[in-house]
Formats: C-alpha cells, structure tokens, sequence
C-alpha cells in the first residue's frame, strides 16, 4: 500500500514528538501488511497517544488516516482479487488535510486549506463554532449549502478557499472557530482534526516608518518596523511559521505582502494584507502563480509583482490574481519599485539593477555592481532621497542600507540599521502615513 507523503513538522521538540508518531504508524502499517495485526494495533494507538501529546493537528490527522486506510485494507472497498486467486490491498477512499487557515475579511471569515493526498474523496463541507468557558466546542453549525467539489487529481493533494459570509455578530462573541469534513464516494465522512481559529477585528495600519520582513530559515517569516526618527527597530507580532514572506510594498496607509514558492501550511503565490499591530495576515487572493518574489505599486494604485518563472505581472489588489505582463521565465527579480512619476520600474536581479519602461514594453540593464546579497529596493520622496537615487537594502550581519546613484552605478551613502536581522526579503514605507505626521 503506498501511504500518504508525511506533513511539514516545525524544528520543534513538539515537532520531534509528531515525527516520532509519525514514524511509529508508518511502522504499524508495514507490520500490519506482514500479517502481525495484533502488534500493529498496539503501536497505532501508542502512535495516536503521541500524536495527542504533540498537539499537532497535521500529525494527529496523519495518524488517524494511515490508521484508517491500513486497517481497512481488508474490506470490501479496501481490496479485490486477482485472477490467480491472490488478493491486492488498494487505497481506501482518504483526504489527508495539510493545513486550514482562516482570517477576518470585509465581507466575511475566508478559509483556506490544502490536502496532502485525496483518494476517492468527492468534498468538503466547512463547519464554524465557538467555544464555552471550558474551552470546548458548541453551536457547531455547517455553513456551505452545497458540497464543496473535490480538486484533487490523480490521488494529489489540492488546494482550496471558502468564504464565510453568512456570519452574523453577535454580542461578546469575538472568536470563532472552523473545521473542514471530507466525503468519499461511498458517502461516508471524516471530520478532521485541524481547527483554525480567528478573531474578528479591524487591521491596524501603517505609520510612518520603514517596514521590513526578515526571511528566517526556510520558509518563516518575521515582520519588523523601524523607525528611522529614533533609530529603533520593533518586530511586528509573532514569527510566522512557513509563510515564506518574499515580498512587499506599500499602498495608502496599507502594507500588502506575497509569499513565494516555499511556503508550507500556507499558500503559495498569495497576495495578503499586513496588520502593523498584530503581524497578522489578511488574505487578499491566489495570484495563481507558484510563487510572488516582489510587489510594487505604480502611482495610479496598480499593483506590479514577479511570479516565480513567469515573469512580470499585474496584480488585482481586490481578488489577488495576476495576470502576466512580461514574460521572463528564466529570471529572478528579488525585489520592485516605480519610480515617483511611474515611467520607469526599476528591478533587482541578482546584483544588477534593471529598469522597465511600460510604454514600450523594453527593459534595460542599468548597473550591474550592487551590493551583495541585495534583496529590497525603494525609491522614496526627494526630501528623503534625491533624484536618481535608490534605497537597497542587503543582508550581511545586521541589515545594511545604502543610498544609491543610478547615473554612476555607486554607493553614495551607508548605514547599518540596528536590527538582529540579517536577510530582509522586501521594505516599504508607506508616504501616505508620512504625510500626515
């Protein structure tokens, strides 16, 4: 029997505990095919006590179904004869959950999840609830009329989005709580174990300083803000685990960010909203590409980015999706910025420095000595930097900001900024704010 791909574990000693529950079905489940049945159900059920003890909901989920299709390869929609007599253990219908997002939007709560592996699985059904002062599950209610159609092709796992609009506030009720259900084609139903909660607030937004995400490890994410008046540096909220941040730009007094090709427990190539306070993530939209690595607005409120072996893209700042502009495949752009007038959008490349002209459509190599390891680039105000010239930032020990001269290709001014991190992935600093301080 071919099981399912494990999920993504945090470098955790939780995380150590799911991998070894983990480990110990995937045990369970080639003893159980050596005919030990006896044996396999004990180490399932120790396999399922660690899993609890972890308290992770992915490998908690994993457990159970490895549990499932294993011991229920024996039934009569779990194996077939063979003309030789000989009996062919087959997958079981399953949907292995890889994560369950949710957050607070204007018109509602929208969800987002994503299967590891789907067998014979035909939906979903999406279920809200709230908790009681013992911290358990009440009023549960499901909140889709229609079955959510599978995606799933081919036994992969797919991904998913749901909006909750049928919420209506009531008094003292701030946090709500949602499940998904998977049906299989025989009908019948597995509710899963992730529960994804979310607070109903307003995003807080930016100030007047320059904001930052720190690309930490893989994959997590670590928003910081600092402020150039005072010098200081602040981390927006808690790390976030396997968001893969790789891009962001400012519009109004709002900063909007995109993850990349990396991102686990998250969608890819997602266009969110950052909440300054909180660090929290307000999704906008799927952007439809494996993965965002820059953002920059043009002056009219149009949204520019580079997906992942595409190219250069538009973005839709009301749904997230994008639609290709220039084709370039081959090319990483680490980070964009339009230039105060919108004629030109420059562009980071490794360590050259391109320009793009919408009119014409032509881009062109303008300096190819940056710093290295540059990954942000802002053009700001004249009262902040002359004319032709650049903010780059790159990562050595600490962030290092340069000013820089487009027409020479050369640093003219250097400050490291006083911040325990060292690998910015993009900055803004959102002129509206500014503008009323």
């Amino acid at each position: 029997m071919v099981l399912p791909p494990p999920p993504v574990l945090p470098n955790t000693t939780q995380g150590l505990i799911a991998l070894n529950a983990i480990n110990t079905a995937i045990g369970a489940a080639q003893i159980w095919e050596n005919g030990d049945q006896q044996t396999a159900n004990q180490m399932f059920a120790q396999a399922e006590q660690t899993a609890q003890q972890s308290g992770i909901p992915q490998a908690i989920n994993y457990v159970q179904t490895v549990k499932t299709m294993v011991t229920t390869s024996g039934t009569k929609r779990g194996h077939r004869m063979l003309r030789d007599g000989q009996r062919e253990c087959i997958m079981p219908p399953a949907a292995v959950l890889d994560y369950l997002t949710v957050a607070s939007m204007a018109n509602g709560n929208l969800l987002n999840w994503a299967t590891l592996i789907e067998h014979e699985n035909v939906g979903f059904n999406v279920y809200r609830a709230e908790k009681d002062v013992n911290e358990q599950l009440i009023n549960q209610v499901q909140i889709n009329d229609t079955l959510i159609a599978a995606q799933s092709e081919a036994n992969w796992g797919a991904n998913y989005e749901f909006e909750d609009t049928s919420l209506l506030p009531q008094p003292n009720i701030t946090t709500y709580y949602y499940m998904v259900e998977s049906v299989d084609a025989e009908g019948a139903k597995i509710f899963h174990e992730i529960v994804a909660e979310v607070q109903l607030n307003t995003p807080v937004t930016a100030t007047c300083e320059l904001y930052g995400v720190q690309d930490q490890a893989l994959n997590d994410a670590i928003f910081f803000r600092y402020d150039p008046q005072r010098n200081t540096t602040q981390q927006i909220g808690n790390m976030c685990k396997g968001c893969d941040i790789e891009a962001m730009d400012d519009w109004g007094d709002e900063i909007y960010v995109a993850s990349g090709d990396d991102a686990r427990g998250h969608p890819q190539g997602y266009i969110y909203k950052l909440d300054t306070q909180t660090g929290a993530l307000i999704p906008v939209g799927n952007s439809g590409f494996k993965g965002i690595t820059a953002l920059a607005f043009d002056q009219q409120g149009t949204l520019w980015g580079w997906a992942v072996n595409k190219g250069l893209v538009q973005i839709d700042t009301q749904t997230g999706q994008g639609t290709i502009v220039l084709p370039a495949p081959a090319v990483k752009a680490s980070d964009l910025s339009w230039d105060l007038s919108s004629e030109l959008l420059y562009g980071v490349i490794g360590s050259q420095l391109w320009s793009y002209d919408p009119i014409t459509g032509i881009p062109a190599q303008l300096c190819n000595n940056l710093p290295r390891k540059t990954e942000a680039l802002e053009i700001l105000p004249t009262n902040i930097l002359p004319e032709g010239q650049i903010l780059l930032g790159a990562h050595k020990v600490g962030l290092e900001l340069h000013a820089y001269d487009m027409s020479s290709c050369q640093p003219v001014a250097t400050r490291n900024v006083p911040i325990p991190y060292d690998d910015p992935e993009g900055l803004a600093m959102p002129m509206a704010a500014c503008a009323t301080r």
